[in-house]
């Protein structure tokens, strides 16, 4: 399997892109994250880094991955490698579609009556 860890050094790669003569970028993930599954250590593995890819390695662990004010438990599945972290961590809560009955006035004046005809 290819390191790619050796392939990438720094912040300095991350921002400037190392180029091979094809034109592509070399796949980027956090060190600190991989050194510790390196080690075999398979719990509160944390993350703020949403940039990061999935690489095989990672598969089969829960992976917290900080969504602005807390962490959101992502576990990782085959079908996942190759993506980013921050796309299985959703940073925005939907409250869901409004009641059209809240908003309808008719709906208001009938549950008002009781639902009853006039």
């Amino acid at each position: 399997m290819y390191d790619y860890s050796k392939k990438i050094t720094g912040l300095a790669s991350r921002v400037q892109g190392i180029s091979k003569p094809h034109g592509r970028r070399v796949p980027f993930t956090d060190f600190k994250l991989l050194k510790k599954i390196g080690e075999g250590k398979k719990y509160n593995l944390r993350t703020y880094r949403r940039c990061a890819m999935i690489f095989p390695q990672f598969v089969g662990l829960t992976i917290e991955v900080h969504c602005g004010n807390k962490f959101a438990p992502v576990y990782v599945t085959a079908a996942m490698v190759g993506h980013k972290l921050g796309e299985f961590a959703a940073t925005r809560k939907f409250g869901g579609h409004p009641d059209k009955k809240k908003n309808d006035p008719k709906a208001k004046a009938k549950a008002k009556s009781g639902g009853k005809k006039k």
